[in-house]
């Protein structure tokens, strides 16, 4: 059992633990590093270490407190949005829509709609331990990933 506190984040020594979560956080870098052999979508402006740095930390806890710390867990108080197809509720797939929504602002069409994929998973991972956390550490790192690659490649 976990404890929550009212900003979401829980802790969980399961966490650590559990062979999903490994496997998540191996499988981001990987399908990142396959998706930029292409080069991935081009960016505005130059991307520095110091974007890096709220692209990695920043932007993952804010968007994680957003769509999963409040959207989520208000969406999952519904009865009907707690119904699940292979684990995945109704409320995660909304909020994983209202994320794909959100990036098309910044990223060209195809690659925001890819963005559904690790969402699901962030969305799965905080139903699963009713925390934030586990989303945030893979999100951090998905990113870190991502523009990492991005930038070796440039």
């Amino acid at each position: 059992m976990s404890n929550e506190c009212s900003s979401g984040i829980a802790t969980h020594g399961g966490l650590l633990r559990d062979r999903w979560f490994w496997l998540a956080l191996l499988l981001g870098p990987l399908v990142s590093g396959l998706l930029l052999q292409d080069r991935g979508p081009v960016v505005a402006t130059a991307l520095t270490w110091q974007s890096l740095l709220w692209l990695v930390l920043l932007y993952p806890v804010l968007e994680e407190w957003l769509f999963r710390g409040v959207i989520q867990r208000q969406l999952i108080r519904c009865r009907s949005a707690r119904l699940s197809i292979l684990g995945f509720t109704a409320a995660n797939g909304v909020t994983s829509l209202l994320f794909v929504t959100a990036h098309m602002v910044v990223q060209p069409f195809l690659w925001a709609l890819l963005v559904i994929f690790p969402s699901l998973v962030f969305g799965w991972f905080r139903d699963r331990y009713n925390s934030i956390l586990p989303g945030v550490i893979l999100h951090a790192c998905y990113n870190f990933a991502y523009f990492t690659i991005f930038m070796l490649a440039a």
